[in-house]
């Protein structure tokens, strides 16, 4: 019962991360932020979940649990950079699990105008999710843990003041937004 609930925690995290993508490349397109300038993906899988399981299939992948999460964050940053002119990542090992490689990862992907910071981690007890896309001019700022609009921000050139761009937003469905693949 409790593998169960956990992979439908999974999908909800991994839904949840692609649905905000799509979300941040609909408002990128229409300006609602400005200019696209930096996005950061952190991602956080319980231990209980593949870490301490040798028998997990993304514990037999050549990478570990890299080889499993690593191509999804690498292709929804290709969705805002592209080319990538460089990358560099960082792993740390924290548990005594000899069949995982590390449980901390953190990657850098190097465009010619924006950054993206990765972190994913596998040595904690909860799920959790965050998706941040800096804009010149705004920001959208997605967590998991609700179906709360996406959070828009904006500063006022002028006047300093922060102001909310179009506070009613309701989250879109990858469907709204065409169906597009991030």
């Amino acid at each position: 019962m409790q593998i169960k609930s956990l992979a439908f925690t999974a999908a909800s995290v991994a839904s949840f991360i692609l649905a905000s993508v799509h979300e941040a490349r609909k408002l990128v397109r229409e300006g609602a932020i400005g200019k696209f300038r930096g996005l950061q993906i952190s991602l956080s899988t319980p231990t209980d979940y593949i870490t301490s399981r040798p028998d997990h299939w993304a514990n037999k992948l050549p990478g570990g649990v890299f080889g499993e999460s690593g191509p999804h964050v690498i292709y929804m940053t290709l969705a805002f950079i592209n080319p990538v002119q460089k990358v560099s990542v960082e792993a740390k090992k924290l548990m005594e699990y000899p069949w995982s490689p590390f449980e901390d990862y953190r990657i850098e992907l190097i465009g010619e105008t924006a950054i993206s910071s990765i972190k994913m981690m596998y040595a904690t007890k909860q799920w959790m999710a965050r998706v941040e896309i800096m804009g010149e001019e705004g920001n959208v700022d997605r967590r998991s843990g609700g179906n709360e609009p996406c959070q828009v921000s904006s500063r006022g050139a002028e006047t300093g003041a922060d102001r909310d761009v179009d506070p009613e937003r309701k989250r879109s469905t990858p469907e709204e937004l065409g169906g597009e693949r991030a």
